[in-house]
């Protein structure tokens, strides 16, 4: 049965500490700490809110603002971080969902910036984090285009939220995948002012009209609530705007500013709205209120035709490179570096591409696809035993690194090992005690030096865990050589047949990971 959450809602209409990270991000807990204290069970702030939303690229020239970018890059923070952690903490202490805009960083980049927007959870877990998709007009000197990661609703508590930031509220299609996601609660972050002529020459962008249409449109369409949150532009940041250029103050003065505000799903404002002051703006939503709406225009349900519209978005998060797989460099790489731990794709020693070791000394990988392609039975059990014995010390020296399918073939290959030994005890005819019994005995003196020298090499002397497992397979394969001719002709072709199947399934994935 559904239910319908009513409870309190927050609008943060506040400026940040311009350009100081540390300081907005200590405003916002207390903010945070104070919405929660007067009831609200959310609370979204502006757009790109930590540490400012770069104005300065519509009052002067790029070519005088390098100094601004420098600092606004130094202030951007990482998701996930200390400043977002802090954020968190005061999410989780408060009892509150916060939705923040901030500058997002990279390591990938020292000078690459995203305008994203982070939604919290009351336990302080990121439950979202979007990227604005494409920075509007001045913006694009600033920031990078997002991806389509993060557009999707989240279920909460409060019902399914969603955010878009600033102008992304005009591209029906961004609206449209939030819509089709049964998006209940809408949040959009504005900036403070957003100036695009001079307003003594007229026609200038009025910012808190565009968010009136906007937010009514969305609002309407999607028959859900939304809280608009926009920044406010308090002295300080205005007289250090104003600093810049001798028309900034004026231009800053003039040209429209953002308002706050709450919309019911028929498109009115709910409450009060905010402008001209800063503060918190506080609304009741009731989301019983999206239910008797939808029977009039349900644009994601009935009143549609999905028969001849069709919408693919793409979520992938977007990446400058892709890694498919790495080898090993030198002693620094043997141990996994951070992120890098059991479960990751890629090898664990760069044998797998160069070729195997055997008792007799290396065989290029050529040669030993040359051996089995060419059919020759003696050549392909060679080539099998050759494989095994290369697989099975660097198996347990470099299990952390492993894949899973690498893994369990791994043990595959060192069954059939097991049940060799177990023909020559059961169907050799000719065999004498003895000789079964040494083969058994090189066998497991060889597989116990694999596990006490691959003791070591989980520690980073991976070369021993191999030998180990060269002495292991030498004692079985020195078995097998000795008894296959005992064997009855139909055991032998089983034998034969049964590591042929394991080394080329075992080759093909090798090659596979090398292309």
């Amino acid at each position: 049965m559904a239910t319908y959450p009513a409870y309190k809602v927050a609008a943060a209409h506040v400026a940040p500490v311009f350009l100081d990270t540390p300081a907005t991000v200590e405003k916002a807990c207390a903010l945070i700490a104070e919405a929660a204290r007067n009831g609200a069970r959310l609370i979204a702030f502006p757009e790109t809110y930590v540490p400012a939303f770069p104005v300065w690229s519509a009052l002067r020239a790029p070519i005088y603002n390098h100094d601004l970018f420098k600092r606004l890059a130094a202030g951007a923070v990482r998701v996930p971080g200390p400043e977002v952690a802090k954020i968190s903490a005061a999410a989780k202490k408060a009892g509150i969902f916060v939705s923040i805009g901030v500058n997002e960083g990279t390591t990938a980049s020292v000078g690459c910036i995203w305008n994203s927007n982070i939604l919290i959870g009351d336990d302080g877990a990121i439950l979202n984090h979007h990227r604005k998709i494409v920075p509007t007009y001045f913006e694009k000197l600033t920031w990078a285009n997002g991806d389509g990661a993060g557009l999707r609703v989240v279920e909460t508590t409060l019902g399914r939220i969603g955010a878009l930031i600033c102008g992304e509220n005009t591209n029906p299609l961004a609206r449209f995948t939030l819509m089709a996601e049964g998006e209940q609660l809408h949040i959009s972050s504005y900036p403070p002012v957003w100036p695009t002529r001079d307003p003594k020459g007229g026609g200038n962008y009025d910012l808190a009209a565009a968010i009136r249409v906007r937010a009514g449109a969305h609002s309407f369409e999607a028959k859900c609530f939304t809280i608009v949150a926009s920044g406010f532009m308090d002295k300080a940041m205005r007289d250090q705007l104003a600093g810049l250029d001798k028309e900034a103050g004026r231009i800053l003065d003039n040209s429209p500013h953002g308002v706050s505000m709450v919309l019911a799903p028929d498109a009115s404002i709910v409450g009060d709205t905010l402008s001209g002051e800063e503060g918190i703006l506080y609304a009741p939503i009731d989301l019983e209120a999206c239910v008797e709406p939808k029977q009039f225009h349900d644009v994601v349900g009935y009143y549609n035709r999905f028969d001849i519209f069709k919408l693919t978005v793409d979520r992938s998060r977007n990446r400058p490179v892709t890694f498919a797989a790495e080898d090993v460099i030198g002693e620094a790489a043997a141990t996994p570096s951070a992120g890098e731990g059991r479960g990751r794709r890629g090898p664990a020693m760069a044998w797998r591409q160069a070729g195997f070791l055997n008792v007799s000394g290396f065989i290029p990988y050529e040669e030993l696809m040359g051996a089995i392609e060419s059919g020759d039975p003696g050549l392909v059990l060679a080539a099998a035993l050759v494989s095994v014995n290369m697989t099975s010390g660097d198996i347990l020296a470099n299990m952390y690194q492993l894949t899973v399918e690498q893994l369990l073939l791994s043990l595959a290959l060192g069954a059939m090992i097991g049940l060799t030994l177990d023909v020559q005890v059961r169907l050799s005819k000719a065999c004498a005690p003895g000789a079964v019994g040494g083969s058994a005995a090189a066998a497991g003196s060889g597989l116990a030096a694999t596990v006490a020298a691959s003791s070591t090499g989980i520690l980073g002397c991976c070369g021993s865990g191999l030998a180990g497992g060269v002495l292991a397979l030498a004692g079985v394969t020195g078995g097998t050589a000795a008894h296959i001719a005992e064997y009855s002709y139909f055991v032998q072709l089983a034998l034969i047949a049964a590591f042929a199947f394991a080394y080329l399934r075992f080759a093909r994935r090798l090659k596979a990971l090398a292309a």
